[in-house]
């Protein structure tokens, strides 16, 4: 056994992945934006359950089940553990973030030693794969943002590893893989089925294939078996208690934001054909530049003629890969065509699938100049995108792939209202309406800002809530205010910031000016002096708070 390659591979299969995602820690420090909905969302989870561990132990389990209720809570189980790493250094944002660099890191590893083992250990196959994820403009975009797809490509990928080594790995070791990576997946996101179910049926047919008795004593006695298969049954069982209390809401979040009024915010109700044409354009906006597809798509159809000219026999179980590979990305994207929500971001998890078929390809051709120059070509791709990122080039690709914004007036004017309207000497929480939403002052940001604030000390505070409906008409929601326990109503001057023309903002707002009227005209609300960091923001008190009442 060669050890000084069994090292060097060892090193690679860390620096390279660390390497190309180092950039994304510049850009963590310099962002000062607000985060938006989801993103808040998940980040007042962490910093709650946080808070609950530190201070109130015996309280985590419960809290850990009671978190998040639409959405799978993984994001914030995993990122509640960098909370005070973003205390340590200044920020809480950049500690989240770094979850998330964390998991992107991870994720590239993994995708490293996957094509590694499938390529017949091909080294310069193996830095092209971990390449071709990581300059991929939604991949950069997304580790910018505290979201749950990153955790959920991880995921995904965990689940090509598993495949990738089914043939070498003992039957034990691959069941525990796939009994850790399952809850993984699950907490990740509620979607990550239709995702992973490929690589998981390869997996299984090498755990259960005709052959000797598929449970060997000895191989479940390793230690490394012992060790997955205890930390596989806490998750599962963790994963199994949060959905058992929460399916009733994550299966109406789910159907409400696949299709319907709610998903169409999002995107449109349209033909099967012409939605797949759309997916197709954004498989290609998401992941490439239009340069480097002219370049690959050639490259790719090349590795398809190789192989029926002379195929590679050390690549078998590539090729088998490389077919559940296409039926993935096939499946995943009819099942997108059949509904109506657009959100790129939900293509993420595809990238190890595109990976494995475009590497399958150089595997194929077996040319190590082309390699390198397939090499090349990538690293530009991935200085353009971080170029997008770090704001030294315009943006050109991804509609995620926002550039750093060094700009606090956001940041300082919404901290501002939080410090106004949520203190911490009243005895019982109350609510404050956020009566507009925008991507910076929306209820959720404005909660998770308080939550900045107050849970370090501990404190009683005020809950947030938005006068957003989808099917309830504004008299319905007024007369909801009249019984909430409500002290503050926030929104912002109309003529000085009108809501943006686009059909997703003003569906976001449809409420927004009738409400603002009928508390204007009520006589039940005050108006309070303005912000110094911006008068436009306009602050009413209610004059009498009516009996408790949850928050919407």
């Amino acid at each position: 056994m060669n050890f000084s390659r069994i090292n060097k591979l060892s090193l690679l299969a860390y620096v390279v992945p660390v390497a190309l995602i180092t950039p994304s820690l510049i850009w963590i420090v310099l962002d000062k934006s607000v985060w938006t909905w989801d993103q808040a969302y998940y980040g007042r989870g962490s910093l709650e359950l946080f808070f609950v561990l530190a201070r109130a132990p015996v309280q985590w389990v419960a809290r850990m089940v009671d978190v998040l209720h639409l959405q799978a809570p993984g994001i914030s189980w995993f990122g509640q553990f960098f909370v005070p790493l973003g205390y340590l250094v200044g920020s809480v944002d950049a500690g989240l973030l770094l979850s998330i660099w964390a998991t992107q890191a991870l994720t590239l590893v993994l995708m490293y030693r996957s094509v590694w083992e499938l390529s017949a250990h091909n080294q310069l196959v193996s830095m092209t794969g971990c390449l071709v994820v990581a300059s991929a403009p939604l991949f950069v975009a997304m580790s910018h943002q505290y979201f749950a797809e990153p955790l959920q490509l991880l995921a995904v990928t965990w689940f090509v590893l598993i495949m990738s080594f089914a043939p070498r790995w003992t039957r034990a070791f691959t069941f525990s893989q796939l009994l850790v990576a399952t809850p993984v997946a699950m907490l990740a996101k509620v979607s990550s089925p239709l995702y992973c179910v490929g690589p998981g049926l390869v997996a299984l047919w090498y755990v259960f294939k005709p052959g000797p008795f598929p449970f060997v004593k000895h191989e479940w006695l390793q230690k490394r078996v012992v060790v997955t298969v205890a930390g596989g049954v806490s998750l599962s069982l963790a994963a199994t208690t949060w959905y058992y209390k929460n399916i009733t809401h994550v299966m109406q979040h789910l159907s409400e934001s696949s299709s319907g009024p709610v998903a169409e915010i999002y995107g449109k109700r349209d033909i099967f054909l012409s939605t797949m044409t759309y997916w197709l354009g954004a498989v290609h906006e998401s992941f490439f530049l239009p340069s480097v597809l002219l370049i690959s798509g050639p490259i790719f159809g090349f590795g398809v003629i190789c192989y029926f000219i002379r195929p590679q026999t050390v690549t078998r179980h590539f090729n088998v890969c490389g077919a559940i590979a296409i039926f993935q990305i096939i499946v995943v994207l009819a099942v997108f065509s059949l509904h109506s929500n657009r959100d790129t971001r939900y293509l993420l998890p595809l990238l190890p699938y595109l990976t494995l078929l475009f590497c399958w390809s150089l595997a194929q051709i077996n040319r190590p100049i082309l390699v390198s120059l397939t090499i090349l070509i990538f690293s530009v791709q991935l200085a353009s995108t971080y170029g997008q990122a770090l704001g030294i080039v315009p943006p050109t690709t991804s509609s995620w792939l926002f550039s750093q914004n060094s700009d606090q007036k956001q940041a300082t004017v919404l901290n501002s209202i939080v410090s106004r309207t949520c203190t911490k000497t009243h005895s019982q929480r109350y609510l404050t309406i956020i009566g507009i939403d925008l991507p910076w002052l929306n209820h959720e940001s404005a909660a998770y800002f308080a939550a900045k604030s107050l849970a370090s000390h501990n404190a009683v505070g005020c809950d947030y809530a938005t006068v957003r409906s989808f099917s309830e008409s504004p008299d319905k929601i007024w007369s909801w205010i009249l019984s909430a326990r409500i002290r503050y109503y926030v929104v912002i001057t109309p003529d000085l910031h009108p809501v943006g023309a686009d059909s997703h903002s003003q569906a976001l707002n449809r409420n927004y000016l009738p409400m603002l009227k009928k508390v204007q005209s009520s006589g039940l609300f005050e108006l309070e002096p303005p912000l110094s960091e911006d008068p436009s923001i306009l602050i009413f008190r209610r004059n009498e708070i009516g009996p408790p009442t949850e928050s919407r």
